[in-house]
């Protein structure tokens, strides 16, 4: 309950407050520069494409901050710690907001002042060796090991895809998730990567940009599919290019294969560092530093720096032998039985 004689806490809120104003202030600031920036300069559409994730998101950030659960902003400690208790407030209304709705839907109860995590199990679906656990974390929290879906068992690849993986030396697979679904720079991107991968002699199969595909001839050295079942397909392949989603840099290392992590948002920075601390991928390249020169350079090096096949194939084995599903399971079974 909020306290309103609590001189403390009517400070605190109002310092909060405060902050999500200035916050809002310099956004709209920083927006208004960016689109200049863009309308005056010449820019390429990936820079332009990062700038518009960047803007598309500014408008949550500062209604979290500030319509954030106010019992989260109630403070009866240190005023210092205001800043951390409005950041569990903005994490609190994006990841419960959602978790509710589709709690409702099945006739459960909204979850409690601890949000989405349990005073009593947590399961966190990521190997050991690839993040190993804290020793200070409380006993609830625990890693399982990545917990991974087979390819359908009705599933058969195709007969060109059979024939291209055959034909010559393993390929890349560059496949960037959601940031290669839209039509808008489709081509420009495919004709980016086609060229890199040309000039790097090497061959690769490419997701996504489906537009893009369909405007070029596409030499003999790439093969444009669709969706494919990861757990198939990465272990025929030299490596992988990719946005550093959680998925798939989990396929990846399961399989075993070298990373390039071309990051644009959140997460995906910290995985495109992590497969770089392991010696498994090449340091990540931000998407608006992405051109021809670093692509070309980076497509050439993935594809035959021996020790970082050595070291993703050492791991990928580790990554195999957990079953983070089983253990998953019989965490569960021990916790609530």
């Amino acid at each position: 309950m909020n306290d309103p004689a609590d001189p403390l806490q009517a400070r605190s809120e109002r310092v909060v407050l405060g902050m999500a104003a200035a916050m809002g202030a310099f956004f709209m600031f920083t927006v208004m520069n960016l689109f200049a920036k863009l309308l005056s300069e010449n820019h390429s559409v990936i820079e332009i494409a990062f700038y518009r994730n960047l803007i598309a998101s500014v408008p949550f950030l500062v209604a979290a901050f500030a319509f954030g659960r106010r019992e989260i902003l109630v403070l009866r400690s240190k005023p210092v710690l205001v800043g951390v208790r409005a950041a569990i407030g903005t994490l609190s209304l994006i990841t419960t907001l959602p978790l509710n709705r589709r709690r409702k839907r099945l006739g459960l109860p909204p979850v409690g002042a601890a949000g989405f995590t349990s005073p009593r199990l947590n399961l966190a679906p990521v190997s050991p060796s690839v993040f190993p656990p804290n020793p200070y974390w409380a006993p609830q929290h625990q890693l399982t090991g990545y917990w991974f879906a087979e390819a359908p068992q009705e599933w058969q690849p195709s007969a060109s895809l059979i024939s291209f993986l055959e034909r010559g030396a393993p390929p890349l697979l560059i496949t960037l998730g959601a940031m290669s679904l839209g039509n808008e720079d489709a081509l420009e991107n495919v004709q980016l990567f086609t060229g890199a991968i040309q000039q790097a002699g090497i061959r690769a199969i490419i997701q996504g940009w489906d537009a893009g595909m369909k405007q070029l001839k596409l030499p003999d050295t790439v093969f444009a599919s669709g969706a494919l079942p990861h757990s198939w397909l990465l272990p025929r392949c030299a490596g992988i290019v990719h946005h550093g989603g959680f998925g798939t840099t989990s396929a990846g290392l399961r399989a075993g294969v070298p990373h390039l992590v071309l990051p644009s948002i959140a997460d995906q920075f910290y995985w495109g560092q992590r497969v770089h601390q392991l010696g498994v991928g090449l340091p990540f390249i931000p998407r608006p530093r992405l051109d021809a020169d670093r692509l070309t350079a980076a497509l050439s090096e993935l594809h035959r720096h021996t020790a970082m096949h050595t070291a993703a194939s050492a791991l990928g084995e580790q990554i195999r032998s957990e079953n983070g599903l089983d253990v998953a399971l019989r965490l569960i079974a021990e916790t609530f039985t």
